[in-house]
């Protein structure tokens, strides 16, 4: 089975309580590999130049691979002038005529490509032992994070610098977090992680055939000497064109001078804002394997490792392939300078407090705006801006009294956070309660995707927003999942008109029942069919008969091979839904809410085949369904009215006029693909 490897990184400003070690001069008998494992997949790394050594995880046979280049022996690192998978900084990339000026003062540094400086300088941050401050090997969260303190004046660079890299597993996804935080004077900050990667594995050959999607649609413009100019490209219609996935090596000969790619993509969305965004997928399709990069930096660098000698690396193999960087721009609390990119990085200044970062938010009909702030610095009690102007008073609760006590309508911040010191649903309940109806925007922190829900869900309108206060990316993306669905939940479904053409009745078969954790409405029900390409809407069981009582939780969906419709544009087969799975609800108009499955049933019942034909394009589809009075189609709506709602399939006949949802494309895994396939 093919395995989906996901790269997520991600940086945040480091608050405070580095804990670092001593300026002492360390040898390199100190240098170590540490093994971080989760199942099948693992990674090494190792404290000089906080580097990432290996990645290993299986093919779609299986079969277990590294797919990182570099050397077997860690202190090979030490004579490494590639940077393999190390840890770049202060500065990563080139720094034109290798100076600078900032706040007035200007600064010469060492100079180790021609006249720029390259990643900093012959010694920098890939160059020297950091300490590891943290060390889990395995369980349910492997991670290491490893510390350094830049000196001043270390490089040519100004003031003491705090970093610290943590490298953290997932399922399946790898997580890199870098911090820095300036201590005395302001600084440049741009770290990268210089890993280079082919999916194929380390010692597979070249490149080329690897499938690569950027999502970005400029690129900033360098002189000869690889130095950024401060103008922009639109990437259309050039080789650097990668919004549309294609080979490496399909457009590679057209590329002038660089003998291959080494360019700063701009990635879509990015400016001024520090969201955790998809930033490029890689594909290896002989292997199965595909990485897709997460980061919230606003570029990325995409090298095909073009002055990369043909060095002997792990297995004593020659080192080619690809190294797809990002630029890791710190989040800062003073000046910055975009106009060239890492020629002109983002500057640290010691921070007092800053701002939390908005993650994202979704606006419903008639709700409040619901914000997510990303937990970054804050004094004691409050939160303040840039400009040192308070914008969240915080308080913390752990008993009823104190939360009766509160009065957020005399503060002048424009938010209150509330900490609620003791974590329990009831308590959570009863901040939402409190703060309904407050002109104050009201967040509380949370600590993990669930106590975020209940936060913005509870009491059916919840907060206006919480602050996530975590130290990983998993969180993050968990969250976005969750806002995608919500987000797609206000969305109008086009459900389209179709007239039954054919009724059979069609023997014994094994139907699926389903029953919900929420109660359905008239001209409510979910979306089946034989076909994806298009589903019907069946009923639900909340109108009473004569044979039944109300059930209106309940549909008899269809047989078990029939698809159905759940969150994120998908399809499910019925026979794969199970207690507490999600599906789709939908109405006439084409209203649709998500709700989860309490139970499902599989039974032998008598089927029935319905087919209808779509008048607009003359398209037959067809269905399956359990033949009993209780089953019942949706009929369009009949103006502004809902009279007629359903009709049971005991009573359908041709020339009756049902709804259905007709959805292009074949699909793989319920997923739409764009593939010839003939269903009939």
């Amino acid at each position: 089975m093919t395995k989906i490897f996901v790269l997520s990184c991600v940086l945040f400003l480091a608050a405070s309580g580095f804990v670092h070690g001593s300026h002492e001069k360390k040898k390199k008998d100190d240098i170590k590999l540490f093994e971080l494992k989760k199942g099948d997949f693992s990674i090494k790394v190792t404290n000089w130049g906080a580097t990432l050594v290996s990645v290993i995880l299986p093919d779609k046979n299986g079969v277990l691979g590294d797919i990182v280049l570099g050397y077997d022996s860690p202190k090979a690192y030490t004579n490494d002038s590639s940077y393999f998978g190390a840890t770049v900084g202060r500065v990563g990339n080139r720094i034109g005529g290798a100076q600078f000026t900032l706040n007035g003062v200007h600064y010469k540094l060492v100079a180790n490509e021609g006249n720029n400086t390259l990643h900093s300088g012959p010694k920098a941050f890939s160059d020297v032992l950091w300490n590891v401050e943290k060390y889990v090997k395995d369980g349910d969260r492997p991670r290491i994070t490893f510390s350094y303190l830049s000196f001043d004046g270390e490089g040519g660079f100004p003031g003491d610098l705090l970093v610290t890299v943590s490298y953290i597993l997932g399922k399946n996804s790898l997580s890199i977090i870098m911090k820095a935080k300036a201590l005395n004077k302001p600084t440049p900050v741009n770290l990268l992680n210089h890993a280079y990667w082919n999916l194929g594995n380390h010692n597979s050959g070249n490149i080329l055939n690897e499938v690569v999607q950027i999502f970005g649609s400029q690129v900033t413009l360098l002189d000869d000497h690889l130095i950024p100019t401060g103008k922009f490209a639109s990437v259309k219609g050039t080789p650097y064109d990668f919004l549309e996935p294609h080979r490496v090596g399909e457009r590679i000969n057209q590329l002038p001078k660089t003998n291959g790619y080494d360019i700063n993509y701009v990635l879509d969305g990015a400016k001024g804002k520090e969201i955790i965004k998809l930033g490029a997928i890689v594909v290896d399709k002989k292997s199965g394997r595909v990485m897709k990069l997460f980061t919230n930096a606003p570029g990325l660098q995409f090298y095909t490792a073009n002055f990369v000698e043909n060095d002997k690396g792990k297995d004593s193999g020659n080192i080619r392939a690809t190294n797809l960087c990002s630029n890791f721009n710190s989040l800062h609390c003073g000046k910055t300078l975009l106009r060239h990119r890492h020629n002109s990085p983002y500057f640290s200044m010691p921070p007092s407090s800053s701002t939390p970062p908005s993650f994202t938010s979704w606006d419903e009909t008639g709700k409040r705006s619901k914000k997510v702030w990303i937990w970054t610095t804050n004094k004691q009690g409050e939160v303040l801006d840039e400009q040192n102007k308070r914008v969240a008073t915080i308080f913390d609760v752990s008993n009823p009294e104190e939360l009766e006590g509160l009065r957020p309508e005399d503060e002048e911040a424009e938010s209150i956070v509330v900490n609620l010191l003791d974590w329990q649903v009831i308590p959570a309940e009863n901040i939402i309660a409190a703060f309904q109806r407050s002109q104050k925007t009201v967040l509380a922190i949370s600590n993990n995707t669930s106590e975020a829900q209940v936060f913005l869900e509870a009491l059916e309108h919840g907060l206006d927003g919480i602050v996530m206060k975590i130290e990983d990316v998993e969180p993050v993306h968990e969250l976005k999942a969750y806002f995608d669905r919500r987000m797609e939940e206000s969305n109008l479904l086009s459900l389209t008109k179709a007239t039954v053409t054919h009724i059979q009745v069609a023997g014994m078969g094994d139907r699926v029942c389903v029953d919900l954790c929420s109660l359905m409405r008239p001209g409510e029900g979910l979306l089946i069919g034989s076909f994806a390409r298009g589903l019907f809407l069946v009923h639900s069981e909340c109108l009473e008969s004569n044979y039944i009582a109300s059930r209106p939780f309940r549909v008899n969906a269809g047989p078990v091979h029939a698809y159905v419709a759940v969150p994120g544009s998908r399809t499910s087969y019925l026979s794969e839904l199970k207690s507490g799975k999600e599906v789709i609800v939908v109405d006439q108009q084409g209203h649709q809410r998500i709700a989860i499955v309490g139970r499902v049933k599989i039974e032998s019942r008598p089927l029935i085949l319905v087919e209808a034909k779509i008048e607009s394009d003359n398209q037959t589809i067809s269905i399956l369904l359990q033949n009993a009075e209780t089953v019942a189609l949706v009929c369009p709506p009949q103006g502004n009215t809902m009279s007629k709602t359903t009709i049971p399939v005991t009573s359908l006949k041709v020339g009756d006029e049902i709804v259905l949802r007709v959805q292009g494309g074949a699909r793989h895994t319920g997923i739409e693909i764009q593939e010839f396939i003939v269903e009939k």
